[in-house]
């Protein structure tokens, strides 16, 4: 299995997946995405969040962006 990482994500942010990876033998490549965070390809987009105040952000404040997003 293969797990597309966005370049838009610092690299070595999410350690536990990369360490993940490697210990079970998935590939984790980095390219840029049109939509989330990581990619299984090619069904389930992964977003990850810092935490309920982006969340909050995504959800009211930049609603139509989050909304386009989840469509595409």
């Amino acid at each position: 299995m293969t797990i597309i990482e966005d370049t838009s994500q610092k690299a070595g942010q999410h350690q536990n997946i990369a360490q993940y990876c490697q210990e079970h033998g998935v590939i984790l490549r980095r390219q840029k995405l049109n939509v989330g965070d990581y990619i299984i390809a090619p069904k389930i987009s992964v977003d990850t969040k810092a935490g309920m105040g982006e969340v909050y952000g995504n959800l009211v404040q930049d609603h139509d962006r989050f909304r386009a997003e989840g469509i595409r």
